[in-house]
């Protein structure tokens, strides 16, 4: 198959609630192997690899894009095809809590890509994912500096409200831990707004809005939100991805601002 026939296929599942998404993934990823077809065994681990990491199944993303950059190395491929699979890796690590890994890959991809001019779409995606990295070990200022670049990158890049979107988002996630919540759901605000429209409101990303929405409204103590926020992020990823950790997850948040809730009337009562 060719790589444009496999992303038209792939773009038609997405849009299916409850497709099986990740076995056709598998699918083609085996039969891009067993024919040598290194574009496509790329493409295939790239995109199975991303949808591993927001499952939460994050060993079986590592083992999955290692094994691609051994076969880069391998084929001798192009230096920022390399960089790209580390910027995937990278965001594995992310999600996993291995920040310091994280920034050392991203670290390592930037080095081999070329003129930021030339990449600033990948550049962009590697400063927003690297100030998730930064936040997670509370270094706030590098975190902001990152998405600042971030945005910066994204003005040479066209049609990339998605993109900008991800960046609020984590510009978000960012002042909520700074405690700013204020501040934080302004800058949600138009990105859950963006997202309602992205990709017919089936954004990989959206659920990840949400999610940060919920906690937004839990710390302000607006439990009923939080616990509607949490839930729709669940069931956009069971549909997309279906039942998986994150689900998980985002289920028990949910239940737990459902008891929130209902403590906070008996306390009224």
């Amino acid at each position: 198959m060719e790589t444009i026939h496999f992303y038209q296929e792939l773009d038609r599942l997405f849009s299916e609630p409850g497709a099986d998404v990740i076995g056709y993934l598998q699918n083609q990823l085996h039969l891009a192997q067993l024919e040598g077809n290194t574009a496509m065994v790329i493409a295939a681990a790239n995109e199975l690899g991303s949808l591993f990491r927001v499952r939460g199944e994050f060993t079986e993303a590592e083992h999955l894009y290692k094994k691609t950059l051994l076969l880069l190395e391998r084929e001798d491929a192009d230096a920022l095809v390399y960089a790209r699979v580390l910027i995937n890796l990278g965001d594995v690590y992310v999600a996993w809590g291995k920040y310091k890994r994280a920034i050392q890959v991203f670290d390592k991809a930037e080095k081999l890509m070329g003129d930021e001019q030339d990449n600033s779409f990948e550049l962009s995606a590697l400063c927003n994912n690297r100030s998730s990295a930064y936040r997670g070990l509370r270094q706030f200022t590098q975190a902001k500096q990152e998405l600042k670049r971030a945005a910066q990158l994204l003005e040479n890049v066209p049609s990339s409200e998605d993109k900008r979107a991800v960046n609020a988002i984590n510009l978000a996630q960012s002042l909520v831990d700074e405690g700013c919540l204020v501040e934080a759901g302004k800058v949600l605000a138009p990105a859950l707004i963006a997202f309602e429209t992205l990709h017919h409101g089936r954004d990989i990303h959206r659920p990840y809005a949400l999610a940060v929405a919920g906690q937004i409204a839990y710390l302000q103590g607006r439990y009923r939100h939080a616990r509607a926020c949490y839930q729709w992020a669940a069931q956009l990823t069971r549909e997309k991805l279906g039942v998986s950790p994150t689900v998980e997850a985002l289920m028990r948040e949910a239940q737990r601002m459902e008891k929130l809730e209902r403590t906070y009337r008996w306390q009224e009562l």
